[in-house]
């Protein structure tokens, strides 16, 4: 009788228990985003890089990698690819300007710019110094919103030998350099001749391939005034000139800036680099060179150890910086130390090729909505048909 009753009893409690589950559902777990962390979040859209940087059509004639710097802003503020290309039929040149701006459909949209202007200047360049080589390369977008280019040509030159029966002539390469203003829209384009940059060598001393020697312009750029701060690796330092935007002469040497290669950000009237002697930003004056501000200090070490670049709004003049470990943002970089990370929150897997040093970024500029575009690039090799090239990428973030 006792087993009986202990069975009803569990029995009873079964049915007890069953009941309440079927009356207390479940209560689902809300999660919340803050506004801060949405703030933070972007998501990852790779996009598809242009047939000419393709490094599959490295071999073409219409590959522009070689020379290729990085995306540069269009007049509305689009992401966007410059080159040149020219053909050469008898003794005159055809030359066009590329752009390729990268549209809302995340599309590339080809036009052809400044056929007459760059044809004719390369004719009358020509005509006046007969050169051995030259390049349009390294576009970047003006203060004043024009866009630029460093032209680059090279000359044969005869350098007499002295007095004496054993006295022989010397072949010798000069390269010279202009800055070409480009008017995109009107087809024209100016010259600012470069006079202090020159570069000469004995041909004997240059191999026979080597057309990269030379002046090592690692920035420069367009105040709104005109005038161009030109910066160049020399002696294992950094050294800047600020020329006259329209007659090239040197208005200022501003001597070694910096130790080591570095990448460099403009403002107003400044310069910003990362110092690996204080682990902070200098914000320097142009054109004395004086310390307005450092700023920065917040972050930890793992993130200041690696390669910066940077992009300033020419409206508002906020400060972005990029490297693999995030985008960041200094808007007040004249009279303040704070740094704000604006990808807290951000899958940032699509740039683990930097950190493994199979890629590295190229540069990055901010669109609207503070998205932002990382250019990479990287070795590229195809053993089936014994190719070698930079590849690039295009990483778009956009707000998620």
């Amino acid at each position: 009788m006792g087993k009986r009753r202990l069975l009803a009893v569990c029995l009873i409690a079964s049915f007890v228990l069953c009941s309440c589950g079927k009356d207390d559902p479940v209560q689902e777990q809300n999660i919340t985003i803050t506004d801060e962390e949405e703030d933070g979040r972007y998501e990852a859209v790779e996009i598809e890089m242009p047939d000419p940087l393709r490094p599959e059509n490295a071999q073409g004639s219409d590959y522009a990698g070689d020379d290729f710097s990085g995306v540069v802003s269009d007049l509305q503020g689009r992401p966007a690819i410059y080159y040149d290309t020219f053909s050469i039929e008898g003794e005159e040149y055809f030359a066009t300007l590329t752009r390729w701006t990268l549209m809302e459909t995340n599309d590339w949209k080809q036009e052809e710019l400044c056929e007459n202007s760059l044809s004719e200047f390369l004719n009358q360049k020509y005509e006046q110094i007969g050169w051995k080589w030259f390049k349009l390369n390294q576009f970047c977008r003006g203060d004043d919103g024009s866009l630029y280019g460093i032209f680059t040509y090279c000359v044969k030159e005869m350098a007499k030998g002295g007095e004496g029966e054993e006295s022989v002539d010397t072949e010798m390469e000069t390269q010279r350099y202009s800055v070409l203003q480009i008017d995109e829209e009107n087809d024209q384009i100016f010259e600012i001749p470069l006079a202090d940059f020159v570069h000469t060598q004995e041909v004997r001393f240059r191999l026979e391939e080597d057309t990269a020697s030379g002046i090592d312009f690692t920035d420069y750029h367009i105040f709104e005034d005109g005038n161009i701060l030109l910066i160049y690796t020399e002696s294992g330092g950094e050294y800047g000139k600020l020329v006259d935007g329209e007659t090239g002469q040197t208005l200022q040497e501003l001597g070694n800036i910096v130790n080591g290669r570095k990448r460099f950000a403009f403002g107003e009237n400044e310069l910003i680099f990362f110092s690996g002697e204080n682990n902070q930003f200098r914000v320097l004056s142009i054109p004395d060179l004086t310390e307005d501000n450092v700023f920065g200090s917040q972050l930890s070490e793992e993130v200041t150890s690696k390669e910066w670049q940077y992009y300033t709004n020419p409206d508002t003049w906020e400060l972005f910086l990029c490297n693999e470990t995030g985008v960041y943002s200094a808007v007040s970089y004249l009279d303040s130390d704070e740094v704000s990370c604006l990808t807290d929150h951000t899958d940032l897997s699509q740039l683990s090729s930097v950190a493994m040093d199979e890629e590295h970024i190229l540069n990055f500029l901010v669109g609207e909505d503070t998205d932002f575009y990382i250019c990479l690039t990287g070795p590229w090799e195809s053993q089936e048909i014994g190719l070698k090239a930079s590849q690039y990428r295009l990483i778009y973030y956009k707000k998620a």
